[in-house]
C-alpha cells in the first residue's frame, strides 16, 4: 500500500507538522517498506544522486580499477555510479551521453572512444562537471585524469636503450579514436630516433592476438 502524496511530502519535509504525527509516518514507512522514487526527487529537486561514467572497453584492466575507485568516491559522497560501456564505438557513446542526460547526472566522467563534443557542451551548458578519463575530446573545457605519456614513453626508451637494446617495435591499436595513443606513437618515434634506435611500429586494426604475435615475429 503506497504512501499518500501528503504524507511523502511530510516525509521530505521534517519541519511540518508536529513530532507524534512525523513517528507514526516514519513508523508506516518502515512497515510498508517504502523506499523514495529517487527519480522522482530528482524531478522536482534537480537532484538525481546519480554519477554518469563512460569507459571505452570496460574488459580493459585499467577500465576495471578506475571504475571500482570512481565508484569507491561516489559511494563515500552518497552517490550511485552509472557506468555504460562504449566498446569504442562512437556511436554507442552518444546513446549513452542521451541516456545518461535523460537520468539527469550530477556530474560525468568520460573515457571518449569519438569526439562528442557537441554533447558534452550541452552537460557544460547545463552546469553538469565533466571529467574526461585518459583521453582528451577537442574543443572540450574540461579536468583530465590520466596518463603523462610523454614521461611514460621517455621512460621505457631510457631503460631499454640502458639494458643494450638497439631496435625497438611498438605496437598499438590504431590511434585515430585516441588522443592518448596519438601522443604516445608521437614521443615514441621522436625519443626512439634522438635514442638512435632502430625502431618500428605495428598498429593492429582490432586487439587480436594472433596478429599481435605476427606482428612481433616478423620484427
Amino acid at each position: 500500500m503506497p504512501l499518500k502524496p501528503a504524507y511523502r511530502a511530510i516525509l521530505a519535509k521534517s519541519e511540518t507538522g508536529s513530532r507524534p504525527l512525523q513517528a507514526r509516518i516514519a513508523h508506516a514507512a518502515d512497515t510498508l517498506g517504502y523506499q523514495p522514487n529517487q527519480m522522482a526527487r530528482g524531478l522536482k529537486g534537480g537532484r538525481s544522486k546519480l554519477i554518469g561514467m563512460l569507459v571505452a572497453d570496460i574488459r580493459n584492466p585499467f577500465s576495471v580499477a578506475i571504475t571500482h575507485g570512481v565508484e569507491q568516491a561516489c559511494r563515500q559522497y552518497g552517490y550511485s555510479l552509472v557506468v555504460c560501456n562504449t566498446d569504442n564505438d562512437p556511436e554507442q557513446e552518444r546513446q549513452h551521453l542521451d541516456l545518461l542526460g535523460a537520468y539527469q547526472v550530477e556530474g560525468l566522467v568520460v573515457n571518449a572512444s569519438g569526439s562528442p563534443e557537441r554533447q558534452l557542451h550541452t552537460f557544460i551548458s547545463q552546469g553538469t562537471p565533466i571529467v574526461l578519463l585518459d583521453r582528451e575530446v577537442d574543443h572540450v573545457a574540461a579536468e583530465v585524469v590520466g596518463l603523462d605519456n610523454h614521461l611514460a614513453i621517455d621512460m621505457a626508451l631510457e631503460h631499454l636503450a640502458d639494458q643494450g637494446y638497439q631496435a625497438v617495435l611498438y605496437v598499438s591499436e590504431a590511434p585515430e579514436q585516441s588522443s592518448t595513443r596519438q601522443k604516445r606513437l608521437a614521443r615514441f618515434n621522436h625519443v626512439a630516433e634522438q635514442h638512435g634506435l632502430a625502431y618500428a611500429t605495428s598498429l593492429l586494426a582490432n586487439s587480436d592476438s594472433a596478429a599481435t604475435l605476427q606482428a612481433l615475429s616478423s620484427f
